[in-house]
């Protein structure tokens, strides 16, 4: 690998960054970039790991169907990914609204590029309520 000419103390190429003490580059788990965009932001690490979460509101959401004691929505799909993985990532979902409330995925609807469909769950039935999804999935980008 070509390194940059004359580098500075701390600057980073790649997944390396220069140490002007012993001049020379070592491998780093530096932040390789980040952003945002529609559908959430992200953080790519330069070992290739990367992190993304949106938050997605659903108004009148109805907690009506009934399996057993406890009641849930229809399943609400969360949409893309703000950059797409390699392979599928791991995903986590919380919900935040006014009531015990919380999510399940449904097998095998996410992607490397989208964030599946999630169910909402309660112990009492709610005809109308607005939930925010809090996706958060960790994966690969190289």
């Amino acid at each position: 690998m070509a390194f940059p000419t004359s580098p500075t103390n701390g600057q980073i190429y790649k997944e390396y960054i220069y140490n002007s003490t012993v001049g020379s580059w070592k491998k780093t788990q530096a932040i390789y970039d980040s952003g945002s965009n529609a559908n959430g932001s992200w953080i790519r690490y330069a070992d290739g790991t990367m992190q993304v979460w949106k938050n997605i509101t659903v108004s009148n959401v109805a907690l009506t169907n009934v399996q057993g004691n406890m009641f849930y929505s229809t399943a609400q799909n969360l949409g893309s990914w703000s950059v797409a993985f390699i392979n599928d990532p791991t995903i986590t979902c919380t919900i935040r609204s006014t009531y015990d409330i919380w999510a399940t995925a449904t097998t095998n609807t996410s992607s490397t590029t989208n964030a599946g469909n999630w169910y909402a769950w309660t112990n009492t039935s709610r005809p109308s309520d607005t939930i925010i999804y809090m996706v958060q999935a960790i994966g690969r980008w190289k």
